[in-house]
């Protein structure tokens, strides 16, 4: 334990020297807040620009709710998890590099404290992220348009970020697998949109895919209401998570990476 909480600490250290702990958040809470913010200003700024001339705009009567979910699939669940690959997609890598890896692991360090420490500071930091980005969009969505229900969007909050520590054990494993930044760019966003293409089907395979989660969490704000698949989803989650973190020590404890000079 008290090498995790070592680790834990010059991850923090250096995410702050990056400056990770401070542009992470402000681009969820930027992505949270443009939202609600937009959709209601939209009409009299497409005013404004002349875009609307000879075209009547009725306005669509959206509820919070509606709102609420339109900022976690558009915003958080595209951009937002696009910023989330390219801030830590080389967390390990960069460390595999430069030789810092090998040099960390000959301190009484085992790679398994090594791994988790790695999940737990990025995740966290995305998390605070979100969280502060979610908040801020309902108090926004909450002035312009109606009430969001706290505890139907609590858990709706919590199945996302569920499928975010997903997508941070899906980084972790190309960047302990893969020797270019690009590629683990490459092979994480390409995971990421092809199983939220197929979530967006009625497919019989739905029942194990993890980006169902965050369609699950998308369609509980506004009917309130889990879908049947939520449980096998959840189970597959959380067990290809655990699959990904546990190959990503095996791949580190044999030394089974090449360092770049």
């Amino acid at each position: 334990m008290k090498g995790l909480l070592v680790l834990l600490k010059k991850e923090y250290q250096q995410s702050y020297k990056e400056f990770k702990l401070f542009w992470l958040p402000i681009v969820f809470l930027f992505l949270g807040i443009s939202q609600p913010i937009t959709l209601y200003f939209l009409p009299e700024i497409l005013k404004k620009l002349g875009g609307t001339e000879g075209i009547s705009i009725i306005p669509i009567q959206q509820s919070g709710s509606e709102v609420l979910s339109a900022t976690l699939s558009s915003q958080f669940d595209q951009l937002g998890m696009m910023v989330v690959v390219v801030a830590t997609m080389g967390t390990i890598l960069s460390e595999k590099n430069n030789g810092m890896l090998d040099f960390i692991l000959t301190k009484p360090v085992s790679e398994w404290n090594y791994i988790i420490s790695k999940w737990l500071a990025n995740f966290s930091i995305v998390a605070i992220g979100i969280i502060l980005g979610y908040y801020a969009s309902i108090y926004y969505t909450m002035i312009y348009y109606s009430a969001v229900p706290l505890i139907t969007s609590f858990w709706a909050l919590i199945c996302f970020l569920l499928w975010v520590g997903w997508i941070i054990s899906l980084i972790l494993f190309c960047s302990t697998f893969f020797k270019s930044q690009g590629m683990v760019a490459l092979i994480t966003l390409g995971v990421f949109f092809l199983l939220k293409l197929v979530a967006s089907f009625d497919l019989a395979i739905n029942i194990i895919n993890p980006a169902m989660l965050s369609q699950q969490a998308i369609n509980f704000l506004v009917t309130e209401k889990w879908n049947a698949t939520v449980t096998g989803s959840l189970i597959f989650l959380i067990s290809t998570a655990a699959i990904l973190i546990y190959s990503s020590v095996i791949w580190i404890k044999h030394r089974k990476y090449t360092i770049h000079a």
